[in-house]
């Protein structure tokens, strides 16, 4: 169970996502697919945890978010399957395909 979950690809439900928080965790998301943003819009207010939509403005904020990273209060999680350079037309399909769990990886060395 996750106290935040900070989403920017939402393709599950907004049941998968309470089911996934802690009694008082949060999910909010920054983009996806529109019929779960309108889930969470729509059926996100009916769980009793903290669902949201968060609009972006390019760049807020990044150095708030580079501190909570450096201090280890924030992870990225990152894709166990890596590519190197040659793959990245695999990578870019892999990443379309919404079959990853965090962030696609390109190895350029």
């Amino acid at each position: 169970e996750y106290d935040l979950i900070l989403d920017a690809k939402t393709t599950r439900s907004p049941a998968d996502y309470s089911k996934a928080l802690k009694s008082q965790g949060e999910y909010i998301t920054v983009g996806g697919d529109v019929s779960k943003l309108l889930g969470i819009l729509t059926k996100g207010p009916f769980h009793k945890k903290k669902m949201r939509i968060l609009a972006l403005k390019a760049n807020k904020d990044l150095d708030y978010i580079h501190q909570l990273i450096a201090e280890g209060k924030l992870k990225c999680v990152l894709e166990p399957k890596q590519f190197t350079l040659s793959q990245t037309g695999e990578a870019v399909q892999y990443f379309g395909d919404g079959l990853h769990e965090g962030k696609v990886i390109v190895n350029v060395v």
